[in-house]
C-alpha cells in the first residue's frame, strides 16, 4: 500500500513540488497574519516579526536600505552592500521587483528553498538506502515546527539548509554520475555565502575525502580536480581578507550576532572599564597595563573589579593524565586556538548576560589539555541540549509552548541519534556517500559546543547539520525494527 502511494508521488514530482510550495505559503501567511495581530502578542512584536527570529527586523531594515540602490540603478552598490548578510540582497531584490517592502514577499524564495530541500533529501535518501518509507520519514525533518516556522522568516537558514541538501544529493550521486561535482559546487556556493567562516573547514573535509576517492581508485585525479580547484577558489572568494583560521574565527564571532537576544551582538568588543584601560578590546589578547599586573593576558581567568584585577574561580581541571604528558602536549600544540575559543565564549557571556537558556557560562579553556578534558561535556551540550529539564520551562522568546515543541523535537532527535549509532556499528559502509557531510557536521556542532554557552543559539545554529544524522538515523531505526520483526 505504502509503496504504491510513494510511487504515485515519485511519478509526479512537479505536482508534489507545487503542493509543497502551496503548503509553505499557507503556513507563512498564517504566521504573518498572527504576527500582525494581538493573538500570542507575547511571542511577536505585532509588526510581522516573531521574537524567536527578531533578527529578521534587522534584515528587513537592511533590505529596505538596499532597495534604494536598486531604484537608482546602482547595481554594484546593491551587490556589495551588507556583506555579512548576503541574503539581504535577495530580500531587497524581491522588495524592489514587487514594489512592496513586506516581509511576507520573501516567501517566494523561502518557499522554493524549503520545497527544494525536501525533494533533494528524499532523492538522496532513496539513492543511498533504496527505501521509500525511510525517505518519506526522513523529510519529516522539514515539517518540525522549528524548521518550518523559521523557514517563513527573513532568515538565511533556509538558503543555508538548501546548500547542505544540494551537497548531500551531489555526494549521493557522485560515484555514478559526475553531475554530482556540479551539485556539490552549487551547494558549496550557497553554504559559503551564508556561513563564510566555515569555508575552510568544508574545503579541508572535502579535500581529504577526495584524496580517499583517488587512493581507492573510485575517481581519477582529473575528475577530482574539477571539484577541488573550483572549491578552493570559492573558499578564497568567501574569505577575501584571509583564508587563515583567524579570519574564520572572526567571521564566526560576527555571525553569532544574529543568534543573540534581541539582535544584540553578543560578541562585540567590550571596553574595559577601569582607570587606565578604557576602550581596550576585551577580546584581543592585549596586556593589561596597570601598576600591579603589567603584561598579564586579559584572556587569563581573571576578573576586573573596581579597577583591580582579582583571581576568578573558573572550571577547575581534574585530570589523571600524567604531568609529563600534559606538558609535552602543551609544548607541541599551540594554545592560540583555545585562547580564541575561550575569548569568544567569554565575549558571549559578558555581552549577553540577559539571554535565556545559558549553560556553563563561566567555562574557559586554560590551554589545549583543558579543552580536551572538557570535550565530553561539549559533546553532551552540543548534541543533546536542550535537556529534558528545559522542556517544561517558559522560554524568554518562545514561551512555554516553544519549549514544549522543542522538547518533542529533541525526543525524536534522541531516537535519531540512537538509530545513527546503530548503523555506524552495524552497517558503516552504508553511510559512506554521506561521510563528508557527516564529518563536517560533527566538527561544526562540536565547535558550537565549545564556543556558545547558550542552548537556544546552539539549537538553531546546528539545525542544518542535523540533516545527515536524520537520514542515517531514520534508516537505523527502520533497520532495527525490521530486525526485531524477523526475530519475532
Amino acid at each position: 500500500m505504502f509503496n504504491n502511494f510513494f510511487q504515485k508521488i515519485e511519478s509526479r514530482p512537479v505536482l508534489t513540488f507545487c503542493l509543497l510550495l502551496i503548503f509553505h505559503a499557507l503556513v507563512a501567511i498564517i504566521l504573518f497574519v498572527i504576527a500582525n495581530s494581538e493573538y500570542l502578542s507575547n511571542l511577536h512584536n505585532g509588526q510581522g516579526f516573531w521574537e524567536f527570529a527578531i533578527d529578521s527586523t534587522l534584515y528587513h531594515q537592511e533590505a529596505s536600505n538596499s532597495t534604494t540602490f536598486l531604484r537608482n540603478s546602482q547595481w554594484l552598490d546593491w551587490w556589495s552592500s551588507y556583506e555579512r548578510h548576503k541574503h539581504v540582497k535577495w530580500i531587497a531584490l524581491v522588495y524592489w521587483a514587487t514594489g512592496y517592502e513586506a516581509p511576507i514577499l520573501f516567501q517566494i524564495i523561502n518557499g522554493l528553498a524549503w520545497s527544494s530541500s525536501i525533494i533533494l533529501i528524499y532523492k538522496s535518501s532513496k539513492l543511498i538506502f533504496n527505501n521509500s518509507i525511510v525517505s518519506a520519514i526522513t523529510v519529516l525533518f522539514f515539517f518540525q515546527p522549528s524548521i518550518l516556522i523559521s523557514s517563513c522568516q527573513l532568515l538565511r537558514d533556509p538558503i543555508f539548509i538548501l546548500g547542505i541538501c544540494i551537497m548531500c544529493y551531489g555526494w549521493a550521486i557522485l560515484k555514478k554520475n559526475n553531475l554530482g561535482i556540479v551539485l556539490i559546487l552549487i551547494g558549496s556556493v550557497l553554504f559559503f555565502s551564508m556561513r563564510a567562516y566555515l569555508s575552510v573547514a568544508l574545503f579541508i573535509v572535502f579535500f581529504l575525502y577526495s584524496i580517499k576517492l583517488i587512493l581507492n581508485k573510485e575517481k581519477s585525479i582529473s575528475t577530482v580536480s574539477l571539484l577541488i580547484v573550483p572549491l578552493f577558489i570559492f573558499m578564497l572568494l568567501a574569505l577575501p581578507h584571509s583564508t587563515h583560521l583567524k579570519s574564520s574565527f572572526s567571521s564566526f564571532k560576527d555571525d553569532i550576532q544574529d543568534y543573540s537576544n534581541k539582535g544584540e551582538n553578543i560578541l562585540d568588543p567590550l571596553p574595559i572599564q577601569n582607570n587606565s584601560n578604557k576602550g581596550e578590546n576585551i577580546l584581543d589578547p592585549l596586556p593589561i597595563q596597570n601598576n600591579s599586573n603589567k603584561g598579564e593576558n586579559i584572556l587569563d581567568p581573571l576578573l576586573i573589579q573596581n579597577g583591580n584585577i582579582k583571581s576568578a574561580v573558573f572550571w577547575q581541571t581534574v585530570t589523571s593524565i600524567p604531568n609529563f604528558l600534559t606538558d609535552k602536549l602543551s609544548a607541541i600544540i599551540p594554545n592560540s586556538v583555545t585562547d580564541k575559543l575561550s575569548a569568544m565564549r567569554s565575549g558571549f557571556r559578558k555581552v549577553n548576560k540577559s539571554a535565556g537558556s545559558k549553560i556553563d557560562v563561566d567555562q574557559s579553556y586554560n590551554g589545549f589539555v583543558d579543552a580536551i578534558l572538557y570535550f565530553p561535556r561539549v559533546v553532551q551540550v552540543a548534541f543533546l541540549s536542550p535537556f529534558p529539564s528545559h522542556w517544561i520551562e517558559t522560554g524568554k522568546e518562545t514561551g512555554r509552548i516553544g519549549r514544549m515543541l522543542s522538547g518533542l523535537e529533541m525526543l525524536s532527535w534522541y531516537f535519531i541519534i540512537l538509530g545513527f549509532l546503530y548503523i555506524v556499528f552495524t552497517k558503516p559502509l552504508v553511510i559512506e556517500p554521506l561521510l563528508p557531510i557527516i564529518t563536517l557536521s560533527v566538527f561544526v556542532i562540536i565547535l558550537l559546543g565549545y564556543v556558545v554557552p547558550n542552548i537556544g543559539a546552539i539549537y538553531r545554529m546546528r539545525q542544518g547539520f542535523m540533516i545527515p544524522f536524520y537520514m542515517v538515523g531514520v534508516y537505523g531505526i527502520y533497520s532495527f525494527i525490521e530486525l526485531i520483526n524477523k526475530k519475532t
